[in-house]
């Protein structure tokens, strides 16, 4: 073999596949394409509001549907979520790529969304606090409740009348009944429901409350018998009864107030706002409490979701 022969065969060498020249020249060419490309992308001018709408326009238009949308929902979000009131959009994003961008609003909803998710669980937190609160009312309310009915188990309310009365001048309604004291504390101030209905009628000529001051009051043991003089241009003065001997009146003691001037019961109770008790208000409280909580629940758990979704994204 002649030299021209083995400089041709070395030449020949240096020139097959997956030599190190070669390889080497295909990186920096990989390299190079990537750089022109990342150069290549439009920019954001966000000098002013015209060069800002021109950029933005001129950055949508080179990219794909599906990242055009991305980058428009990222233009929106930042319009109302700026880092700084003092800021705009166009200084904000001046001089960013559309990656930049879209990268730069999930940065902001992320930082949004934890904000978001901390004021919440404050929220929840007061809330299941209310919600303990609520219980611990209640279960006191029954406890004072249910020693109150035993006491005015004890005292006795029976012979209950309701007729009219010639007095001086003129008729007057009277509320008529004996009261027995069985309980261990004295007595100085009833409080009764009184219903005036005629048998076999459904709705009662009067369903109104009344109160009496017992002078002198009743001591534990003691009875008397009663005679209240309601007004008679009020609900108890229904003149339609002066004549009528077929009604019949059922007194309810709900209450009473003792030697040292305080109720037993307390002013919040069934007879005095209705068919609704206290306990089924303060019951219904807890109820709302609880789907408060339920929903401040939900709430986080949707925030939750979200930044799971943001995290994702950043993390690409």
């Amino acid at each position: 073999m002649n030299q021209n022969q083995k400089e041709r065969r070395t030449d020949s060498t240096n020139d097959q596949p997956g030599s190190g020249g070669w390889v080497s020249s295909l990186a920096l060419i990989g390299l190079f394409s990537i750089f022109l490309a990342a150069c290549s992308q439009p920019v954001i001018d966000g000098r002013d509001d015209e060069t800002l709408s021109q950029s933005l326009e001129s950055v949508t238009n080179s990219l794909s549907e599906t990242r055009s949308e991305e980058f428009s929902s990222a233009i929106a979000y930042l319009i109302f979520n700026l880092p700084s009131e003092n800021e705009t959009l166009g200084s904000a994003i001046d001089g960013m790529t559309a990656e930049e961008v879209i990268r730069f609003a999930d940065e902001m909803r992320l930082l949004n969304l934890n904000s978001r998710l901390e004021r919440q669980r404050i929220a929840l937190n007061d809330a299941q606090d209310m919600f303990r609160e609520q219980q611990a009312e209640l279960e006191a309310y029954q406890l004072r409740l249910s020693a109150a009915e035993e006491i005015l188990n004890d005292i006795v309310i029976s012979n209950a009348e309701y007729f009219w009365q010639r007095q001086r001048y003129s008729e007057e309604p009277v509320i008529a009944f004996r009261i027995e004291n069985n309980s261990e504390i004295a007595i100085g101030r009833i409080f009764l429901h009184g219903v005036v209905q005629t048998p076999g009628r459904s709705i009662p000529w009067i369903d109104e409350n009344v109160s009496y001051v017992i002078r002198g009051g009743l001591e534990p043991g003691e009875s008397d018998d009663l005679r209240l003089a309601p007004n008679r241009f009020g609900e108890w003065g229904l003149r339609e009864l002066a004549d009528s001997d077929d009604h019949i009146l059922e007194l309810t003691l709900f209450d009473i107030e003792g030697p040292d001037g305080e109720r037993l019961v307390g002013p919040m109770n069934n007879y005095l706002f209705g068919d609704e008790t206290e306990e089924e208000r303060m019951e219904a409280r807890i109820a709302s409490q609880q789907e408060r909580i339920a929903r401040i629940e939900s709430v986080i758990a949707e925030i939750e979701s979200e930044i799971f979704v943001v995290e994702a994204r950043l993390a690409d």
